[in-house]
């Protein structure tokens, strides 16, 4: 099986040139990442291929930027975000209570089973669609910490 990669910095990435960096590629892969560099780029990423109907797995930050993609052009939540990202009316993403106020982050992430607490935010249910992907897909991977290099 071979696997063709096509990495992406996702600060190179915009609603303007996404339909360019990531043509023909099969599947899209967002790993996680820290702070605010790269964000939107992995935004426009998870738009293009919902839009698309790509493949994508968002890993850490990749899927929290997935979730906030869906608010922000799905449900209707324009200015949504994390809000450890950004000051916000609707924090589709938020910090745990246990770390309000932590500014030194390193070593602080929670690992483990936890109960969740979760509020509807529409009336209607949403039934997410799930869709096998082929081994042989092609992949592409962004990440805020990744150097572009050309196909």
């Amino acid at each position: 099986m071979q696997v063709d990669v096509r990495w992406v910095d996702s600060e190179d990435i915009n609603d303007s040139n996404a339909a360019e960096l990531l043509a023909g590629c099969a599947g899209i892969i967002v790993p996680g990442g820290f702070g605010n560099r790269g964000i939107e780029g992995m935004i426009s990423a998870v738009c293009w291929a919902r839009e698309n109907q790509v493949p994508y797995l968002g890993i850490c930050l990749g899927m929290q930027m997935a979730v906030v993609e869906f608010a922000r052009h799905v449900a209707g939540l324009a200015d949504a975000h994390s809000s450890e990202l950004a000051a916000t009316a609707h924090p589709v993403i938020d910090l745990m209570p246990d770390q309000q106020g932590i500014t030194d982050k390193g070593g602080t992430m929670r690992l483990g089973a936890y109960p969740v607490i979760s509020r509807r935010m529409t009336p209607e249910p949403i039934r997410p669609t799930v869709r096998r992907i082929s081994p042989s897909a092609t992949a592409t991977a962004m990440s805020s910490t990744t150097t572009s290099v050309p196909c």
